[in-house]
């Protein structure tokens, strides 16, 4: 049986200069059942080398809302993205 590509969920957008970006779930095995917390992806295809842990932000904080946390980041200029993978500002 053929398999289907099923784009992950949009977690939520964030504004990167004058754009708005989505940001996607990233699922645990590829199981979309098993959605996991702390990590994300900009890639749709779901890249395991793009996948971010938000706790490793600089902005994080556990009582921001994660779509808080990446924007503030964006915003402070402390990360970027390059080729769907988040870089954080000062070292690749």
């Amino acid at each position: 049986m053929p398999l289907v590509m099923i784009p992950p969920q949009v977690a939520f957008t964030v504004s990167v200069g004058d754009s708005e970006v989505s940001v996607y779930h990233v699922y645990k095995n590829g199981n979309f059942n098993n959605c996991m917390t702390y990590w994300y992806t900009f890639d749709e295809a779901e890249g395991e080398d793009n996948e971010f842990d938000i706790r490793e932000l600089p902005t994080y904080d556990e009582d921001l809302r994660h779509e808080d946390v990446v924007g503030l980041a964006f915003y402070r200029g402390l990360v970027r993205i390059n080729n769907n993978q988040l870089i954080t500002e000062g070292g690749e």
